[in-house]
C-alpha cells in the first residue's frame, strides 16, 4: 500500500463513520484492513507509523497542549493518531502549519469549527 492507498482507506472510513465515533472509526478501519492481503496491512501500519512520527514536532505538541488544557505523552500519541485519522487534507493543514510556522490561525479555525480533540 502506497501513500495514496493509505489516505484512500482513511477517506473511505471517514465517509462511513462520524468523526466523533472513535469506536466506529476503529471498527471500520479494522474491517477494511482485514479485507486486504497481509503485505498491505503491514504497509498500512508502516504508513501510519511514518505519519505519526512526522507529526511528532514541538509546535504540534504545544498546540495539542493548548487545545486540551494540558496533554500527557500518551495523550499526544492519541492526538497524532486522531490527526492522521482525519485524513490527508487535515493532516497536512495542521502538521504542515506547525512544521512551517504559519502560526496558530489553522488551530484556531479548527477549534472554532467544533473539531476540538479530546484525549
Amino acid at each position: 500500500m502506497d501513500q495514496k492507498g493509505f489516505w484512500s482507506l482513511i477517506d473511505a472510513v471517514n465517509k462511513e463513520v462520524s468523526p466523533e465515533d472513535t469506536e466506529g472509526i476503529l471498527k471500520a478501519t479494522q474491517e477494511k484492513l482485514l479485507q486486504l492481503p497481509l503485505r498491505e496491512i503491514m504497509d498500512f501500519h508502516n504508513q501510519l507509523t511514518l505519519y505519526m512520527d512526522l507529526a511528532d514536532i514541538p509546535d504540534l505538541a504545544a498546540a495539542a497542549t493548548i487545545i486540551n488544557d494540558g496533554i500527557s505523552d500518551d495523550g499526544f500519541t492519541d492526538f497524532r493518531a486522531w490527526l492522521v485519522s482525519r485524513g490527508r487534507e487535515v493532516y497536512l493543514l495542521m502538521a504542515g502549519c506547525c512544521e512551517y510556522e504559519c502560526g496558530w490561525a489553522g488551530w484556531i479555525y479548527f477549534q472554532n469549527k467544533g473539531r476540538k480533540f479530546i484525549a
